[in-house]
Formats: C-alpha cells, sequence, structure tokens
C-alpha cells in the first residue's frame, strides 16, 4: 500500500488485514472475484484510509479536536478518490476496524456509517471520517471488543472504507445458510424497496426468501411479502425515507428469479470465500437490465451447527418440526407482529425475572406467593385511590372476565414494587378507608350481580340507575296506595305498559337533572334524553364600557364570522346580533348576503352554513321571542368575566334548562349590562385562567363556554 490511503486497482494485494481492517478486506477478496469471467456481480468502487492514519490522527493535538486529519492525509484521499474515478460521486463512508467481519467476530453494528456524502464536499466528507474514527470508541463497541478479547484484540484500529453509493431498485441481505435452522443447503434472502439502510438497522420489514440448493439446481421453497409502508432513496443531501404508495405496497421488492440469482451469489461467494456468508447487495435496473451489486460480505459468526436437511418446506425447522418465527426481541422492544407463541413465552419468562428482582429488593415474599397461586389467567386488580375510579361500566367489564382477584391493602399501601405484578388498579372513590376490605366487598356486589344467573330475573339490571349509561333509576313504590297522604302516581295503577314505561323514563332524566345535573351532559350526548334547542347571542347594547357606563358598541365582521363557526359548530339554531342602530344591523344583514347569496358561499359552503343562521335583533327581548316561537321560554343564560353570587358552573346549564329552549348571551365592550343580567333565568360562573387576569375575548369566551355547557 502506498502512503495512508488504499486503492483496489493499484494495491491489489498489497495491504494486509490489520492495514486496511475487516470490511477494505473483504471488499479486497470481493473486487478480485467481481473481475473474474461470469462473475455476475460487481463491487462498487471504493477506496480505504489505512489504520495508520487513525494511529496519526489521534496522536497529532490541535485545537480541531482529538482527530486532527494532516494536509498530506487530505491530499492523498483526494488523489485516490481521483484514481479510482469517484470525484463525482456519492460516497458511503464505513467502518473498517481490523477485527471487523472476521470469522470470530462481526461487530455488525457496532460503528457509524455515513451514507450519501457528495465527494467534492471535503468538510462533509471528513466530518464523516472523524465520525466512523469515534465510533471505534464507543460504549457498544468497547463492551463488544471487551467480550471478544481474544479474537479481537485488545485496542481499536479503525480503517475508513470510501465507498460509491448505489441507488437501487432493491436492497437487502442474504445468508448463504439459513442462519436461524444453520441448515447449508438453504439459503435466505431479505429485500426491501430502496436502499438496504433501513432493513439493516431493523427500521423496516423484509420480503424473505428461502432457497434450497439440494437435489438439482437452486429452487424457491419459501418466499413471504409483507405490507410496506417507507422505502430509504438517495437525496440531494443524503437519504431519506420515502412513503410507498397504497397499491404498491403488498407488492415484493424483488422477482422470484432475482431473489434466486441473489441466492446463488451468496452460495458461489461461500464457496469462493471458504465459509457461509452474511452479503449486502443491491439491484440496480435500468433499460430492462438487471445488475447486482455486492456491497459487502462478512462470515456468519453466529451459524449453529445443524447438518443439512432435506429441503424443508414453510415453516419447517431443521429436524421438519413446525416453527414460528418472528422478528422480536427486548431491544427492539417486540416491533412487528408478535405471535402467541413469542408472547406466552416473554410473558413467562419476564414475570420470573422480576419476581427475582422483586426477592432482590426486599419486596414481601408472601403477597408475591399469593399472586403467584392464582390460576393461570386471573385477572389482578390493586385497590388504590390513585386507580381508575370504578362505575357501573367497571363492574359490567369485571363481571365479564371470568377470573378476578382483589388486592386489598391496609395502613399506607402498598409496597411500590407490587404494581408490576397487576392488571389494573381500581379506585372506589374520593375517600379514606382504613383498608381495602370495604372497597372490595363493594366491588364484588356491583359486578357479581351482573353476571348471569346470579339474579332471580336476568332483566332486573337494566332497569336500574347507570344500567343504561349515566341515569339514574326512576322512584319505585310500593304498598299501600296512600302512605300518610301520599298517593302513589295514578300512572302506574293503569295497567298500561307503555304509559307507565313512558312516565319511568321522564321521571328518570327529570331525578337526573335535579340530583345528578353534572350527568346531564353525558345523557345529551348518548342520545338519552332530548337536547335542548341553541340560540346564542352577540349583544351591543346594553352593554359597559371601561368607567362602568352603559353604552353600545360597534359589531365587526370577525366577532360575526367566528361566533358563527362557534355557534354552528354546537348546533346552535341560530346566532342573535343584537344592536339598536339600524345601520349595524343591516351591516349585519349585508355580511350574512355576502356569503349565503352570492359566489363566496358556493367556495366556502362550510362557512355560507354557519353564516346563514346569523340574524340582528334590536333588543334582547326581540332575540327571546324569535326562540320561544310557539313553544315555552327559553332558558336564559347570560356570560360575565366577573364572579357573581349565586352563578352556575357552565356543566348544570343543560340539567337547569330541561327541555326548554337554552339561549346563551355574551355581551361586547367589558361586558353585559346589570339589567341584561337581572333578566336572566342564570349567570355563568366566569372562565378562570392561571390566575386572576380575566380578559379573554367574546370569540374566545365564547367557544369555551359552549364547550363546557355541551361537554361530555
Amino acid at each position: 500500500m502506498e502512503g495512508p490511503v488504499f486503492v483496489p486497482r493499484r494495491d491489489a494485494t498489497a495491504a494486509s488485514r490489520a492495514e486496511i481492517g475487516g470490511k477494505a478486506a473483504a471488499l479486497a477478496a470481493l473486487s478480485r472475484l467481481a473481475a473474474e469471467p461470469g462473475a455476475g456481480f460487481r463491487v462498487p468502487r471504493w477506496v480505504a484510509i489505512g489504520a495508520e492514519a487513525f494511529e496519526a490522527a489521534r496522536r497529532v493535538a490541535t485545537g480541531k479536536g482529538p482527530f486532527a486529519v494532516h494536509p498530506t492525509l487530505r491530499t492523498a484521499l483526494r488523489r485516490a478518490l481521483a484514481e479510482a474515478g469517484l470525484l463525482d460521486s456519492r460516497l458511503a463512508v464505513r467502518s473498517s476496524e481490523a477485527a471487523e467481519d472476521s470469522a470470530s467476530a462481526s461487530f455488525a453494528g457496532q460503528f457509524d456509517s455515513v451514507l450519501g456524502v457528495a465527494a467534492g464536499d471535503e468538510d462533509a466528507l471528513w466530518d464523516a471520517v472523524r465520525r466512523v474514527w469515534a465510533s471505534a470508541f464507543s460504549a457498544h463497541a468497547t463492551a463488544y471488543r471487551e467480550r471478544r478479547a481474544a479474537d479481537s484484540g485488545p485496542a481499536a484500529r479503525m480503517a475508513v472504507v470510501v465507498q460509491e453509493m448505489v441507488d437501487p431498485a432493491a436492497a437487502g441481505v442474504a445468508f448463504s445458510a439459513d442462519p436461524v435452522t444453520g441448515d447449508r443447503g438453504v439459503a435466505v434472502v431479505s429485500a426491501v424497496p430502496g436502499l438496504g439502510e433501513g432493513l439493516v438497522s431493523g427500521d423496516l420489514d423484509a420480503d424473505t426468501f428461502r432457497v434450497a440448493f439440494e437435489g438439482g439446481g437452486p429452487r424457491l421453497v419459501e418466499r413471504r411479502i409483507v405490507p410496506k409502508k417507507r422505502a430509504i432513496r438517495m437525496t440531494a443531501t443524503g437519504t431519506s425515507a420515502e412513503p410507498i404508495g397504497d397499491g404498491s405496497r403488498g407488492e415484493p421488492a424483488v422477482t422470484d428469479d432475482e431473489a434466486i440469482a441473489v441466492a446463488a451469489c451468496a452460495k458461489r461467494l461461500e464457496a469462493a470465500l471458504g465459509a457461509p456468508q452474511d452479503v449486502e447487495w443491491a439491484l440496480a435496473r435500468s433499460a430492462g437490465s438487471t445488475e447486482l451489486v455486492i456491497l459487502q460480505a462478512r462470515p456468519i459468526t453466529t451459524l449453529p451447527t445443524v447438518a443439512a436437511t432435506d429441503s424443508p418446506g414453510p415453516g419447517d425447522g431443521a429436524h421438519g418440526e413446525q416453527r414460528i418465527w418472528d422478528n422480536s426481541n427486548i431491544i427492539e422492544s417486540y416491533s412487528g407482529v408478535t405471535t402467541p407463541l413469542t408472547f406466552s413465552f416473554a410473558r413467562a419468562v419476564y414475570e420470573d425475572v422480576y419476581r427475582q428482582f422483586c426477592r432482590v429488593m426486599g419486596v414481601p415474599e408472601p403477597l408475591l406467593a399469593a399472586l403467584a397461586s392464582l390460576p393461570s389467567g386471573t385477572h389482578r386488580v390493586l385497590l388504590d385511590p390513585g386507580g381508575r375510579p370504578f362505575d357501573q361500566d367497571g363492574a359490567r367489564r369485571l363481571a365479564a372476565l371470568g377470573d378476578v382477584a382483589l388486592v386489598c391493602g391496609r395502613y399506607e399501601g402498598f409496597d411500590d414494587r407490587i404494581r408490576r405484578h397487576v392488571d389494573e388498579e381500581v379506585s372506589l372513590g374520593d375517600f379514606v378507608l382504613s383498608g381495602g376490605e370495604v372497597a372490595a366487598m363493594a366491588i364484588v356486589e356491583a359486578a357479581v350481580r351482573l353476571v348471569p344467573g346470579v339474579l332471580g330475573n336476568a332483566e332486573s339490571p337494566m332497569q336500574e340507575s347507570f344500567a343504561q349509561g349515566p341515569l339514574l333509576e326512576y322512584p319505585q313504590y310500593t304498598r299501600p296506595a296512600d302512605l300518610a297522604g301520599e298517593l302513589v302516581p295514578e300512572v302506574l295503577l293503569s295497567g298500561d305498559h307503555a304509559k307507565v314505561a313512558a312516565w319511568r323514563r321522564g321521571e328518570a332524566i327529570a331525578r337526573t337533572r335535579a340530583r345528578r345535573p353534572e350527568l346531564v351532559p353525558r345523557l345529551v350526548a348518548a342520545g338519552l334524553c332530548p337536547r335542548p334547542v341553541l340560540h346564542v347571542a352577540l349583544v351591543h347594547h346594553p352593554v359597559l364600557d371601561r368607567a362602568g357606563d352603559v353604552v353600545t358598541t360597534s359589531l365587526t365582521n370577525l366577532d360575526v364570522h367566528d361566533l358563527a363557526r362557534t355557534a354552528r359548530t354546537y348546533g346552535a339554531a341560530a346566532l342573535h346580533v343584537v344592536t339598536p342602530i339600524a345601520l349595524q344591523r343591516e351591516l349585519v344583514d349585508r355580511i350574512v348576503a355576502v356569503w349565503t347569496e352570492g359566489p363566496e358561499g358556493e367556495r366556502l359552503p362550510e362557512r355560507k352554513e354557519a353564516l346563514c343562521r346569523v340574524r340582528a335583533d334590536s333588543n334582547l327581548e326581540e332575540a327571546i321571542a324569535s326562540t320561544r316561537g310557539r313553544g315555552p321560554a327559553p332558558f336564559v343564560v347570560t356570560t360575565s368575566a366577573a364572579g357573581r353570587l349565586g352563578a352556575v358552573p357552565a356543566e348544570r346549564v343543560l340539567a337547569l334548562a330541561g327541555e326548554r329552549p337554552l339561549l346563551v348571551v355574551f355581551g361586547t365592550g367589558h361586558g353585559l349590562a346589570p339589567e341584561v343580567h337581572a333578566r336572566a333565568d342564570a349567570v355563568l360562573a366566569p372562565v378562570l385562567g392561571a390566575d386572576t387576569w380575566n380578559h379573554l375575548s367574546v370569540r374566545a369566551a365564547s367557544a369555551i363556554v359552549l364547550d363546557r355547557i355541551f361537554r361530555s
């Protein structure tokens, strides 16, 4: 090797593994094989920066950091790139540590690579070289080297390969022997569209082809095609993940013939290099032809010692037994599809590991032993104030689970490590008990009575509170018909089942409104009680100015548009813009006409739908009258940024309104005048923020208030 940089065509066999590293030494061997007649593949052009340059860069101390680059090395690399014809190419900068890709220590995935570097960008090129050099001292590479000190040597000695990037139609890895079963008679090819970077890193799922070589020529014995959402492609600045169209996601990355050709090449490399090989490959397609490119090859270091079998079929193991494999492992958090076999194995193993960990940490053994003694499949519930609030839906869910164990604590609760050994945590409510036994009794009572056959009448649970959503049960009556002068409702004695059912429904809704008003928004959302017809009013008179005087404010186009959109979002029948000024009302009419009669409405039909509900009224009484029609008077709710005595939370408004129309009134300026609040049925509590500052725009306040009223 002349100087610090190795060029294959010039230094054909001059450099040793110690000088140019394992990957470069393998590339040199591949380059020689590719030059033979009928090889059937090519190796991308490449050069290697020798390990001596790495040592020299570490020794030179300058202000540029621990890996200073001497000008002579820069000149040598540029001369080598020119000699290899790479000055105008996109490059891959890869590690080539002395022990890398050896038969006993692959160092796979331990060092960095940098892809898509422009040869003309010298700063980026040397930054990539420094990054590869630095990866020799990463924590995982150091740990790997220490575990294999006998094979890899005690110290890092990093050469660097600078290789022409290939922009392929498909790429992947090929094993000349089955890496799982050890079967030397079967090659395995994994393929993805685009660059193989995503497959090597584990980010992309790959198509898999198994090719058998015994009993004649190569033949495909298994073909597994996976959906592919993304592919790694070359870009102007490097590489990026690009989406694959829906119509192409199920297509194979390579054809069967191409997969067989890749497998056959891997087999030829195995024969030439004297050991089963792990091969990185790419396919370049152009003008109807396909070129196989071998990027690197290394011995398979973890191959089981298993004799070859007759050609196995899909899913068969080394001895013909049926096996299911997936790509699960703890490091990748079980990415992809996990089979029941993997899940059951992992669950048992992890349970044992956590048990041992808890013993070491002093977690109480009796509770662990009790949990371990439960029948397989038992659902374990920890009773704790921080758990999920228990309700009727929770009772139904527990009743359907089968075996359930309730874990009750006392005093200060549980050792926190116990939580890893239960399936969920449940709280009976926001209060404190001395122990969980009483809570457990309540949960058992609520759940067991829902198990079929426990109650004599299967219909009984369907008529109770919360059985049909957030609805309290209707009033119950027994004999006598006259109790201290109070009579049983006549409808219950009528014998008319339809009238009785209607009465019960109405009473259940009325009782829920009166006793649990916070449940009513959920009732409305679930369609279990009528939703009041909503109207919204934006009042410009009478309102207050900064000094507290009653004034009339001007309307704004923005207010009209935004409140109309908010009102429509929450299903309002109308937005009433209230102003005594005729010209202002005419302006409202013109704004509405632009969007409901002109081309703007056709361009934005959603805005048209919102603004067609806007009307101008001269005063609030006119707005109230228009909401009433021939029905009951509306329930009028006013809003204020100031707290007022007797103000009601927004969450109670639907319960208070009942089945009357609902008119929510917002003020402009500095708020509604006192006489407007005096006219209302209720005044809402103000919208409060993080502190006492409370100056929301009417547009923001209206959205918040309506959301709180109707939020389920």
